[in-house]
C-alpha cells in the first residue's frame, strides 16, 4: 500500500512540473486532470470537451505522462484517489511543498542568464542608493532583500507603502538603482516605480516570472523566471521561493563585486556590531564593545 501511494504522489508531482515546460494545451489538460481523482468515470471525450482541447490532445498528453493511453493516465489517477486519504497528512503536504519549491529554484538556476545576473549585481554593487518595491506577497521578498543588501552594507531603503514607494523612487538619480519585484510583473505600484526611477536615470532590475511583462519592459536589466515554460504557471508560490533565492544571491554577488578592502571593513564592522550583543560567560552581564575576544567567539 504504501508503495501504490508513494507512486501515486510522483504521478500528482509529475503532473505539476514537467522538466520541458508545458504548451497551452497541455497546460489546460494538467489542470483538468487534477480533478479525475474525484470524477474518475469521466470518458476521453467529455475530459477533452471539458478541458477544451481535442481528444488526440488528450491521448498525447498521456503518452507525454508515460501511460499508452487517456484511459490508462485515468484509471492512475482514480487510483489514486481510492490509494490515499481524503485529506493528506500534514508531512506528505510539506514533502509536496518543499519539493515544488526546490523544483522551481532549480528552474530558475537552470535559466536565468548568468551574464545578466552578474552584470545586474555589479550595478547594484556600484549604486549610490538601493530602493527595493514589492507589493503584496512580493513585499515579503522585498523585506528580505532590504536585510540581505543591508548586512552586506548597501545602502537601500524600502518603503511600506506603495504608493510612496513608487513616488520615492523618483529621486534616486543616476547614482542610484531600484530592485523591483513581482511575480507576474503587472503590479501597478511596482511598474510605476519603475518608470519613476527610470525617469530620474536610475538603473532598475526587475525580478519577476514574465519576461514580456510591463515591469520587464521598462528595466534595465531582467531576471525572469518565465513560469509559462513550467507546470507552475498557475501556481506563484513556488515562483516566490525562487525570487527569494535570486535576491539573496543578488545581495551575496554584490557584495563579492565590491572591492577587497572594502568587502574586509564591512565584514568587521558587521562582525563587531553582532558579537558585542552577546552575552559573557556570565549570565546578564552585556560584553562591552571594547571586548576584542567578541571578533573570536
Amino acid at each position: 500500500m504504501a508503495e501504490a501511494t508513494s507512486k501515486a504522489q510522483g504521478l500528482l508531482d509529475r503532473l505539476r512540473y514537467h522538466e520541458r515546460g508545458y504548451t497551452e494545451v497541455e497546460a489546460a489538460i494538467a489542470r483538468r486532470s487534477s480533478a479525475i481523482p474525484r470524477a474518475p468515470s469521466a470518458s476521453p471525450s467529455r475530459f477533452a470537451k471539458r478541458a477544451n482541447v481535442s481528444s488526440g490532445s488528450a491521448v498525447r498528453f498521456a503518452r507525454l505522462m508515460g501511460y499508452p493511453g487517456f484511459r490508462a493516465l485515468k484509471f492512475a489517477l482514480a487510483a489514486e484517489g481510492s490509494a490515499e486519504p481524503a485529506t493528506a497528512s500534514t508531512s506528505s503536504q510539506m514533502e509536496g511543498l518543499l519539493e515544488a519549491h526546490a523544483r522551481a529554484i532549480q528552474f530558475a538556476a537552470r535559466t536565468l542568464d548568468p551574464a545578466a545576473f552578474r552584470l545586474a549585481a555589479e550595478v547594484l554593487a556600484g549604486a549610490g542608493s538601493i530602493d527595493i518595491v514589492g507589493v503584496g506577497a512580493a513585499s515579503a521578498t522585498a523585506r528580505a532583500a532590504e536585510f540581505q543588501f543591508t548586512i552586506a552594507g548597501f545602502r537601500c531603503r524600502r518603503i511600506d507603502d506603495p504608493s510612496e514607494g513608487a513616488a520615492a523612487a523618483s529621486f534616486l538619480g543616476p547614482q542610484g538603482a531600484l530592485l523591483a519585484i513581482s511575480h507576474s510583473g503587472r503590479t501597478r505600484a511596482t511598474v510605476d516605480a519603475a518608470h519613476r526611477a527610470r525617469g530620474s536615470g536610475a538603473c532598475v532590475i526587475a525580478v519577476c516570472s514574465a519576461a514580456r511583462s510591463p515591469l520587464a519592459t521598462v528595466a534595465t536589466h531582467v531576471l525572469a523566471v518565465e513560469s509559462s515554460q513550467t507546470r507552475y504557471a498557475t501556481d506563484e508560490l513556488p515562483f516566490r521561493a525562487a525570487h527569494l533565492a535570486i535576491v539573496q544571491a543578488l545581495a551575496r554577488e554584490a557584495f563579492e563585486s565590491t572591492a577587497p578592502d572594502l568587502r574586509a571593513s564591512r565584514r568587521g564592522a558587521w562582525a563587531a556590531a553582532r558579537f558585542d550583543l552577546r552575552y559573557s560567560d556570565d549570565p546578564g552581564v552585556m560584553r562591552p564593545s571594547s571586548d576584542r575576544e567578541t571578533l573570536t567567539d
